[in-house]
């Protein structure tokens, strides 16, 4: 049995009960590196690291009659694994769970005080963002990657004539957390540490 569980922004504070209980009775826990760092001593146990989908395949397969927990950062409904692990585990007729986390677009939303109705979430992982449709919008989302971050998204919202307000979070719920409020035409130039962005229409 896989059970993938979110594991929220950031620190272990922000781990639902019911994904403790879940981790307290796991035969495995696995994750990535960050995983691994963060969670071993809250949980004063072994978590194992995967470095490729391919090896954490290997890893669930060799473990099949047992219940192993994947964490998962945030939530990992939203642009995360739960859906290709959902896949995996259906061809492979293995049983899947999965609990969600506080996701770090959530957690920005109510670090800013902002309603997420009506929010269109996106990401730019891997793929390339329907900008027409971003800046076409009122309220829009980002989980960014370090190809496509903030200011690029700001430089295409420019492009069609759209100066939005912007939020961007980095390393939200973390130590070194900041949040950046400006609009599009303010937006720094430079690298972006871990982040999510959020646009509104003035």
């Amino acid at each position: 049995m896989i059970c993938v569980v979110g594991m929220g922004p950031g620190t272990s504070g922000f781990i639902t009960e019911g994904a403790r209980l879940k981790l307290e009775k796991a035969d495995h826990i696995i994750g990535h590196a960050r995983h691994k760092k963060d969670m071993e001593p809250v949980l004063g146990r072994k978590v194992d690291e995967y470095i490729s989908l391919q090896e954490l395949k290997t890893y669930l397969l060799e473990r099949a009659d047992e219940e192993v927990v994947v964490l998962a950062s945030g939530d990992p409904c939203i642009y995360g694994i739960a859906e290709y692990l959902s896949r995996f585990a259906s061809q492979e007729g293995l049983g899947i769970e999965v609990i969600n986390g506080i996701s770090s677009i959530q957690y920005l939303f109510s670090k800013i005080g902002l309603s997420m109705n009506e929010v269109y979430l996106t990401s730019s992982h891997g793929k390339n963002p329907d900008f027409d449709l971003m800046a076409s919008l009122s309220k829009v989302s980002m989980v960014t990657d370090e190809k496509i971050g903030p200011f690029e998204i700001a430089q295409e919202m420019l492009k069609r004539g759209k100066n939005k307000k912007m939020y961007i979070g980095e390393n939200l719920a973390y130590e070194k957390e900041r949040i950046t409020a400006c609009f599009a035409d303010e937006v720094e130039c430079r690298s972006y540490d871990m982040n999510v962005t959020i646009m509104i229409e003035q």
